[in-house]
């Protein structure tokens, strides 16, 4: 609708000779003017030159036909009778007896007729522009259907329109229709036409909710002139049969130089808070009636090396957000919290975080702050070059705490001696000297030292003090090489690579335990014990992980994005220092435990492929797989397939692991498979339908199936969809009712459904 009456943006003046032409005015800033028909009469004296049969005049893109003109060059009116057709271009056209346009004022007056805007149809009684741009349309229907009027799927009939060009449309006395019968009464409607605001109702059916009424209204506070900047709002009212009425208040903005962000609040109260509960529960906070939802976000560059950013959640209770907003648990099943700043050189960095759960039943590690700085590679001569990292925090480790668990084995998730607390800085120093043996052959020796204070740790029983410190120094050599050859419309790329450590037991804390945070105290997965990630665990180790790379590139694509993408890797393990992780429940080791003990993870540790696979804009596949070679077993797998034939797209795909977390003095064993697919019919240009479903191979269970029936008229959608959760056991033996979901949702097709509507409650 924004494009709505530039159709009446017509200049027409001219000069009459044996061939007519005609000129634009300097306000139009059109080309020439042209204007043919089956004959001409001019009258000097009134001014008024009359062009009658078969009219056409023309100035770009614009058009004007009819059966008969007039035009006033000293006055600038023009009128056009019988059959007028006004056109410009892609804008749109109007259609109808008699108009009436002064070129030099800009007003303008229409007869009953037909405008065709965009995917917008109005049939209207009459039609005036005013001198400042504002048309007013009279007794109007409008619809963006394309069939005959008589059997329009929707429709609304408008005592009164206002509209304003890329501006704002409002309307008076409107009746909206769905197929012929009115459904609501408008007597004021207002909208923005740069922005895609008003109404959203959703009627669905969830078995925690029982019917409800899902409502959100979104509407603009701010729009800077000619400007991307903006402050929008969101509206909800939600109506829940078994919990409630639901309300809150959403607000996004785009400030520019002072950044942007959302702010979230939502509230309800809640009839059943129970309802989900089981008797005798765990892995719970204590629920009220009242139930709430803060969240915040905001991002800046106070300048163009400094960046600032804060984002936070504050909820009533555990389950508030998986119960009422489902999207964003899965997105965000624990809230993060954190603000920080950032300072950027071209050789070095620095910045500063506070991060942490804001809410006292949800765990984690809190930085109260930490500082880091990062220095890039220098060159400090004969091609020679030094970088560290330092960063130095204050750092509170503690558990999920449920007060309300009733077997205590689940107050503490993981476990009570999650709970600590210390100082610590960390500092990582290394030099590096590449080497280019021949061409495509380069060797890359470093050697660094990695040190760790702390201003506590745990203590063995027999010991006077504990030790905290940790000294790690580390030697190793990269080797890269790579070959490029072209086959025709194909170009190979070798790249074979090898990375070789050392890095010593790490000195101190024999008496004791340090306490870990993060990835400089811990590995959080299998493959990061061997430096997969390019990041060795702070342990004694010695070894080499190597690969080779191959990578094929379609010539005749401008992008040269890979269509096979290809790497072999694997990870062999020399020597490996004690196993600092074996001994389950217990931080300290036992007294007759000789720390020099034999148990070492030695020979072939990994062996893992990833391939990606993309021949065509319709097929993309891929996978990627890690193999324990001492334990025998698939640690990690993962693989994804997407296909779109014709009518038909369908994607799947499966992760799964089994291998061990190392975390502090405990060792863990993560094991699961999740298979997942989804599948789309387009039966015809009407009809679509969808089903997907997700299970977990390691228990045998399907964790959630769901599709959707889609129907699809000329200018109308209808999505019926719904999904089905099983319910299961919880790992505490309490369960987890089942539970059923139906939402319908119907849209304009010139007013598309938007990916991610934030609106959207599941």
């Amino acid at each position: 609708m924004k494009r709505i009456l530039s159709l009446f943006i017509l200049v027409v003046s001219f000069t009459v000779s044996a061939q007519v032409d005609l000129f634009p005015t300097e306000a139009d800033g059109a080309k020439d003017l042209q204007i043919t028909a089956d004959r001409f009469e001019a009258d000097q004296k009134t001014g008024w030159t009359t062009a009658t049969g078969n009219v056409k005049m023309r100035s770009g893109d614009n058009m004007l036909t009819a059966d008969k003109v007039r035009l006033n060059q000293a006055t600038g009116d023009v009128e056009a009778e019988g059959k007028v057709v006004l056109a410009r271009g892609t804008l749109g056209d109007w259609r109808g007896d008699k108009l009436e346009y002064n070129y030099k004022t800009g007003k303008g007056l229409s007869s009953a007729g037909v405008l065709n805007t965009g995917d917008f149809h109005f049939v209207s009684e009459s039609v005036t522009r005013k001198e400042n741009g504002t048309v007013v349309i009279k007794n109007a229907k409008i619809t963006t259907c394309t069939n005959h009027m008589d059997h329009w799927h929707w429709s609304m009939s408008v005592d009164t329109v206002n509209l304003r060009e890329n501006d704002y449309a409002s309307l008076y006395g409107a009746v909206p229709r769905l197929f012929g019968v009115p459904f609501a009464y408008l007597p004021y409607w207002y909208r923005d036409l740069n922005a895609h605001y008003g109404l959203r109702l959703t009627p669905a059916y969830r078995s925690r909710w029982g019917a409800s009424l899902l409502g959100a209204y979104v509407w603009n506070l701010y729009d800077q002139p000619r400007g991307d900047n903006y402050i929008d709002a969101k509206t909800h009212a939600d109506l829940y049969y078994k919990r409630g009425v639901g309300v809150g208040q959403d607000f996004n903005w785009d400030l520019g130089g002072f950044g942007k962000g959302q702010l979230g609040t939502y509230w309800i109260s809640d009839q059943d808070p129970h309802y989900d509960k089981y008797e005798d529960g765990n892995w719970t906070s204590p629920v009220d009636r009242d139930r709430y939802i803060f969240t915040a976000k905001h991002e800046v560059d106070l300048s163009p090396r400094d960046q600032l950013w804060a984002r936070g959640s504050y909820l009533s209770d555990t389950d508030v957000r998986r119960e009422f907003m489902e999207r964003d648990y899965r997105s965000e099943s624990q809230s993060i919290n954190h603000v920080a700043y950032e300072h950027r050189e071209h050789s070095w960095l620095v910045g500063s975080t506070v991060s942490g759960p804001l809410n006292d039943y949800y765990g984690g590690v809190s930085k109260l702050p930490e500082g880091y700085a990062n220095i890039m590679p220098q060159n400090l001569g004969w091609k020679f070059y030094y970088e560290s990292t330092t960063r130095a925090g204050y750092y509170n480790r503690k558990p999920q705490e449920y007060e309300d668990a009733w077997d205590p084995r689940y107050r503490y998730r993981p476990g009570y001696w999650y709970d600590y607390d210390a100082a610590r800085v960390d500092t990582q120093h290394f030099i590096k000297r590449p080497v280019a043996v021949t061409e495509g052959l380069t060797i890359t020796p470093r050697a660094g030292w990695r040190g760790t204070a702390y201003d506590d740790a745990e203590t063995a029983p027999d010991a006077a003090d504990p030790h905290k410190t940790r000294s790690i120094f580390e030697l190793g050599t990269e080797v890269s090489a790579k070959a490029v050859a072209d086959y025709t419309t194909i170009r190979h790329t070798f790249n074979p690579y090898l990375d070789y450590a050392f890095l010593t037991d790490p000195a101190g804390a024999k008496d004791g335990t340090l306490y870990s945070f993060d990835r400089i105290d811990q590995a959080y997965e299998w493959r990061e014990m061997f430096g997969q990630d390019g990041i060795y665990a702070p342990h004694e180790y010695h070894g080499i992980r190597t690969g080779l790379r191959n990578i094929f590139q379609d010539l005749n694509k401008k992008e040269r994005t890979p269509i096979f993408d290809w790497d072999v890797y694997g990870a062999y393990v020399f020597e490996n220092g004690t196993d600092r992780w074996k001994y389950r429940n217990t931080n300290i080791l036992p007294a007759d435990e000789n720390y020099e003990t034999d148990d070492r993870d030695t020979g072939f540790r990994l062996l893992g492929t990833h391939a990606a696979w993309s021949p065509a804009k319709d097929f993309t596949t891929g996978g990627t797989f890690e193999y324990d070679p001492k334990n025998e077993k698939l640690a990690y797998g993962d693989i994804y397939g997407q296909y779109t034939l014709d009518r038909v797209r369908f994607s799947l795909g499966c992760l799964t692991r089994d291998s061990e977390v190392y975390d502090y003095y405990w060792r863990g064993d993560q094991e699961d498979a999740v298979v997942y697919g989804n599948f789309v019919h387009t039966l015809s240009d009407q009809w679509s339908w969808s089903v997907y479903s997700r299970g977990n191979c390691d228990r045998g269970e399907m964790e959630e199936v769901g599709g959707y029936i889609q129907y699809k008229l000329d200018c109308l959608t209808f999505h019926l969809y719904g999904s089905y959760l099983p319910e299961f056991d919880r790992a505490d033996g309490t369960e987890f009712k089942s539970d059923y979901r139906i939402g319908f949702t119907m849209w304009l097709n010139a007013a598309p459904q938007e990916p991610e509507e934030r609106w959207k409650r599941w």
